[in-house]
């Protein structure tokens, strides 16, 4: 199951509150982050390394923080009432933990989207275009 199964009927109500207007839709994306503390962070999924401070003989110590990483697109007309969430990817680092080996080796310019957490602009970008079946009212913003 995916998160789109699961939220169908939150899109399919959002495509409909979007069809009920008119003029220019807004298209906000971001990502959010959910941290959990968990003894085995591989059974959720990691989210990043941090720096824990220096131990005892001046050597930086180093933690998991485990959790899922979820990007999302909320739909919100230009007098700024929310119309709901057009798309939504959840995801963990781990599945991005090769193509970081890999920027290391070669230009990460040269890496293709498809393999960069990047991706998830793109593919949000795609999902509400097509969910709302009027690109020329979407303005897609991303935020930093």
């Amino acid at each position: 199951m995916s998160e789109g199964d699961i939220l169908s009927g939150h899109f399919d109500a959002t495509r409909q509150r979007v069809g009920a207007t008119t003029g220019p839709i807004l298209i906000l994306q971001d990502t959010t982050e959910f941290s959990f503390q968990r003894e085995h962070p591989e059974k959720i999924g990691q989210t990043c390394r941090v720096n824990s401070g220096q131990d005892k003989d001046g050597r930086f110590r180093m933690h998991t923080v485990c959790g899922l990483l979820m990007h999302a697109s909320l739909a919100v007309t230009t007098d700024g009432l929310p119309l709901g969430l057009g798309a939504v990817k959840f995801w963990t680092r781990t599945k991005f933990k090769s193509t970081a080996a890999l920027k290391k080796k070669i230009n990460p310019t040269r890496v293709p989207i498809e393999q960069k957490e990047s991706v998830r602009w793109l593919e949000n970008l795609r999902r509400t275009t097509e969910l709302f079946g009027d690109p020329d009212r979407c303005i897609h913003i991303g935020l930093p």
